[in-house]
């Protein structure tokens, strides 16, 4: 079927079936032109990304039955990185706030947060804003030198190798090849003056970076 030229395909991943049916309710009143697809799960997320990798937005939701949402923000970072993640949780953890964000998510809002503050700030990150979320929580997640130090992507290759993934796995993953995986880890090594990868974790996980 052929789209408008103004419909906004979002795809909303999330497992509570009642509040995903009443926000897409609410978001298409208040913007017609949304076209909402859900996923229920990390899996069903890939597949509808595979098939359909157009949408213009993420909409995530943290606690998934198959994967956590800074897991699958990250992976999607790794896959998809120009494609705008939203973060829509219960959580209200600050450090979360901070993971979500060197994770590549470019918002974080808590589902308190209202249907008109969910498009407003959708908004704001289709005009080029790199980090969206609450007054309450701005000022606890600005960057700082650390988060500079590796880039997101070595990030996320940190945070499966620390969750047990061999670099073939990690590979995987990623889309990406071996080699790569392997150059990045000794880049990672240089930048933390790491010995090793036990070494490198460890460093990494001191500063606060995973």
């Amino acid at each position: 079927m052929h789209e408008d030229s103004q419909t906004e395909k979002w795809l909303l991943i999330d497992d509570h079936r009642m509040f995903a049916d009443a926000l897409g309710i609410a978001l298409q009143s208040l913007r017609p032109e949304i076209r909402l697809s859900t996923a229920v799960s990390g899996e069903e997320a890939f597949t509808l990304l595979r098939d359909e990798p157009d949408f213009h937005l993420l909409l995530i939701d943290l606690d998934l039955p198959d994967i956590h949402g800074l897991s699958l923000c990250e992976l999607i970072q790794a896959r998809y990185p120009d494609l705008p993640l939203l973060v829509c949780s219960a959580n209200t953890n600050p450090e979360m706030a901070r993971r979500l964000r060197r994770a590549g998510a470019r918002g974080y809002l808590t589902k308190d947060r209202s249907p008109q503050e969910i498009l407003h700030a959708a908004g704001q990150i289709e005009q080029g804003e790199r980090w969206v979320t609450t007054e309450a929580l701005a000022g606890l997640t600005r960057e700082d030198n650390r988060e500079s130090l590796l880039s997101s992507r070595q990030l996320t290759i940190l945070r499966l190798l620390k969750s047990g993934h061999s670099t073939q796995e990690v590979a995987e993953l990623m889309h990406l090849s071996n080699n790569t995986i392997k150059t990045h880890i000794r880049l990672m090594y240089d930048k933390l003056d790491a010995r090793n990868r036990t070494d490198c974790l460890n460093i990494a996980t001191r500063m606060g970076l995973i």
